[in-house]
């Protein structure tokens, strides 16, 4: 079976718990999801290894790497 990967580069926190959700909701299941962490001070790497997205993140087959960082 093919698998698909989806690419988020990540800046801004403030959307990203909506791209979960539609990440969650989509009816392929067979795909994994790697964030670039662009954000200052590795912001949202923080807010996902602290629980911040909770829930949304159940069953995403998610990595995270550190991307290039975006002055602040």
């Amino acid at each position: 079976m093919t698998t698909l990967t989806t690419l988020i580069p990540a800046y801004k926190k403030e959307y990203l718990a909506e791209v979960f959700l539609g990440l969650r909701r989509q009816s392929w299941r067979d795909f994994r999801v790697v964030l670039s962490d662009d954000s200052p001070g590795d912001e949202i790497s923080g807010l996902i290894a602290g629980g911040h997205f909770g829930q949304l993140l159940d069953g995403l087959d998610l990595t995270v790497v550190r991307g290039r960082r975006m002055p602040a």
